[in-house]
């Protein structure tokens, strides 16, 4: 990084290529700790609802955007700004990355392991985009100049345009099961009939029963059922306080 720096020209006795260098190794270093954590935390949560996670890291890094041009508006707090734009750029980066294989999976043909040559392809078609962005993002900023308000307008438009084409993108995947979220209402929706029936026959809810619609979770009551659910432990909780008596 410093020899980069230096390379740009900043050349100083008074060591500001050092400076410079030593900042940006920090903010890079802050941003890899917090992807670290947030691996850790959520990582499991990923699988359960690809899409929507992927939409969310679309909009973690249009944080990380903006974060970064605060930097240019407000240089005195360069490391502060930047560290938190990194954060946000590599927790993005992490979800993102973790999610694709699951979108990719959605295109595999069912009686083919291809996994592997759809990724490959779809690695192909993100480093296009990525050359195409770049030169449109050269020939942009020479027309945008140094104006904070060209630079701050030209961010919000271009970032509106990509998560909505982002939403876009992900509405056209089409996955063969159901994330817990949507389990979680077809099972309400079961348990809602069976209720009325048992009502109507003026029985009971056995314990066969409850066990063919629970979904792999402690039968432990909430104190709150939860109509939504977003992990297989809340739905089976939420599937016992509906069928228990």
């Amino acid at each position: 990084t410093q020899s980069l720096i230096m390379g740009l020209g900043l050349k100083s006795s008074s060591s500001l290529g050092v400076s410079a260098a030593m900042t940006w190794v920090l903010k890079d270093a802050l941003g890899k700790l917090t992807r670290l954590v947030w691996a850790s935390k959520m990582g499991r949560r990923f699988d359960s609802d690809a899409k929507r996670w992927r939409f969310r890291a679309s909009l973690v890094y249009a944080l990380g955007n903006y974060l970064e041009t605060v930097t240019y508006v407000n240089p005195s707090l360069f490391l502060l700004w930047a560290a938190a734009a990194n954060s946000c750029k590599q927790v993005a980066m992490l979800t993102s990355s973790a999610t694709r294989s699951a979108l990719y999976n959605s295109f595999r043909d069912g009686k083919r392991e291809n996994i592997a040559d759809i990724t490959a392809k779809g690695e192909a078609q993100i480093a296009v985009v990525d050359l195409i962005g770049i030169s449109f993002g050269v020939s942009l900023s020479k027309a945008v100049g140094t104006s904070v308000r060209n630079v701050l307008t030209t961010y919000v438009i271009l970032q509106v345009l990509e998560i909505f084409f982002l939403f876009r993108e992900i509405r056209s995947v089409h996955f063969q099961v159901m994330n817990f979220e949507r389990m979680a209402q077809v099972v309400d929706s079961f348990c809602d009939e069976i209720l009325a029936k048992e009502e109507d026959d003026g029985g009971y809810i056995t314990n066969a029963t409850i066990a063919a619609i629970s979904l792999n979770g402690s039968p432990t009551t909430p104190k709150t059922a939860t109509k939504m659910s977003d992990t297989p432990t809340k739905s089976a909780s939420h599937v016992q306080h509906r069928l228990v008596p």
